[in-house]
């Protein structure tokens, strides 16, 4: 959240990596770690052709969403946590979907 307020795409970016692996190892699912995994190398690439910061909503946002998810798990509420992560990555799905229609197209706003 610090690093989030502060703008700061590199710590928030070690802290999101942090978040997800942690969950990933608690969970002691492979194939949830290895997802995992794969995200994080699409995210490292997505950083490297500017994405980072335009699409997957404002680090503010997905912080508030990794907060939420937190406190699910903390709560022993795992319906929960599973709704919330799901509604966290198909969000930071559609707006990367949308960011990079975008680049493809300029100014046709029927993807958006």
């Amino acid at each position: 959240a610090e690093a989030a307020e502060q703008g700061d795409i590199d710590a928030f970016s070690a802290a999101d990596e942090a978040f997800h692996l942690g969950i990933a190892a608690a969970a002691g699912n492979t194939f949830f770690a290895s997802t995992v995994d794969a995200v994080r190398h699409l995210q490292r690439q997505v950083t490297t052709i500017g994405l980072a910061g335009v699409a997957g909503g404002s680090l503010q946002v997905a912080a508030g969403q990794h907060e939420a998810i937190a406190e699910a798990i903390a709560s022993g509420e795992p319906s929960r946590a599973e709704a919330l992560m799901a509604e966290h990555i198909d969000m930071t799905a559609q707006q990367f979907q949308r960011e990079i229609w975008r680049r493809v197209v300029p100014g046709d706003d029927t993807n958006t």
